[in-house]
């Protein structure tokens, strides 16, 4: 009862008093550092990313694929039993011949003077002050620092008569790279190119188009991103001359070129299949048809050929080409007389594939003797039955007489 009344007297003073008093004793508790979100349970170490541009770090592990504008990896030791400060942290990266370290618990490496993207293996180190060390490996990690360039090709401006101003724009990740540009030009729908000019720093092309032939054109803009600060040049040979190699292309096709040299379409034939016929029937003859493809202009072009029999000329004449469609070369085969006959037609291609079109015809004339009806032979036969029915008549009218 004694015991209740005192505490009860307690509680009372210490309300009348505004709270408990100060004292100078009692349970201490040490402010704790915020967990890493990052980290990982149990290990000794926490390793992030972070790259230009990117507000919130990334975290490191086996096969990570890490990829920006200057990566900088962040190592930090969490600590370990028995390790007494201070410690000396480092980072390296393994076959990169890059590495750093600091004497504190955390390090940082900007990865990007590895002047080339690759996937290496990381490591995190950490030596106390009773040299007692520690470290952790990060397998297949991929560090990409360089991006290709993106280009966009504009069609090409005529500036004045035969110059056309080639342009084009270039975007890049990399805030700090110089481009260094290549211009290609292609004849074959883009199949093969031609290098015009190189090592260009400014954004346009001045083609000069004399001499170039009348027909469709594809041009091809590579653009080689180099930071100056790594790679000072001077580069003679790109993308030999610096180290990341890295570069992207852009295209514009086709251009339709219609001021240059005037070039005629490819001509080919068509290939008439083989015949027979009867030695006497009229109207025998053979038709090649003319197709057209791959130039501009064709119309009123006078095509020289030649026909040829077994190999002798038969023909040799001049077709003015009147249109595209329904051309065609003839050659007759009436009045020839029995046998096989080879009918080849040659000319020279004045297109862009150039060579001589050739092709052959078999024709083949039979007597008409040959399962047919001779005309010829019925009158002679006639001719014979009717002397032969006149010397028999001759005969009986002797006899009677």
């Amino acid at each position: 009862m004694v015991k209740r009344l005192v505490a009860i007297s307690l509680a009372l003073l210490l309300v009348a008093l505004g709270g408990a008093p100060s004292l100078d004793f009692g349970i201490c508790v040490m402010p704790q550092e915020a967990a890493n979100p990052l980290a990982q349970d149990g290990a000794e170490f926490n390793l992030t990313w972070t790259s230009r541009g990117m507000s919130t770090p990334g975290l490191v592990v086996n096969g990570s694929y890490l990829e920006g504008d200057h990566l900088v990896l962040n190592a930090k030791f969490l600590g370990k039993a028995g390790f007494v400060e201070p410690f000396n942290t480092s980072i390296t990266i393994v076959g990169g011949n890059l590495n750093t370290s600091a004497l504190s618990s955390t390090v940082s490496l900007d990865t990007y003077t590895l002047a080339a993207n690759g996937s290496y293996s990381l490591e995190v180190s950490t030596t106390d002050s009773l040299d007692q060390t520690t470290s952790a490996i990060y397998e297949d990690v991929f560090l990409g620092n360089f991006f290709v360039p993106v280009v966009e090709v504009h069609e090409p401006d005529e500036v004045s008569e035969g110059l056309y101003n080639v342009t084009w724009t270039c975007a890049d990740q990399n805030q700090d790279d110089t481009h260094f540009y290549e211009v290609w030009l292609s004849a074959d729908d883009g199949v093969s190119y031609n290098r015009l000019a190189r090592n260009l720093t400014m954004s346009w092309y001045l083609w000069n188009s004399s001499g170039f032939l009348e027909r469709d054109y594809y041009w091809r803009i590579r653009a080689y991103s180099v930071d100056l600060s790594l790679f000072a040049g001077p580069f003679i040979d790109l993308p030999g001359d610096y180290v990341p190699g890295d570069y992207g292309d852009g295209f514009f096709g086709p251009f339709p070129y219609t001021n240059g040299i005037p070039q005629i379409h490819n001509i080919g034939v068509s290939h008439p299949a083989d015949f027979t016929f009867v030695s006497g029937q009229v109207g025998q003859q053979i038709q090649w048809f003319l197709s057209f493809w791959g130039g501009y202009g064709i119309i009123g072009y006078e095509l020289d050929y030649t026909v040829y029999r077994d190999g002798a000329v038969m023909i040799t004449d001049t077709l003015t080409i009147t249109s595209e469609e329904d051309q065609y070369i003839m050659a007759s085969v009436d009045n020839m007389s029995p046998g096989v006959y080879n009918m080849t037609l040659r000319f020279a291609n004045p297109g862009p594939e150039g060579g001589i079109v050739v092709d052959t015809v078999f024709v083949s004339v039979v007597a008409s003797t040959q399962g047919g009806w001779n005309p010829l032979l019925f009158v002679l036969g006639g001719g014979i039955l009717g002397v032969a029915l006149l010397v028999t008549a001759t005969i009986f009218l002797r006899r009677r007489g």
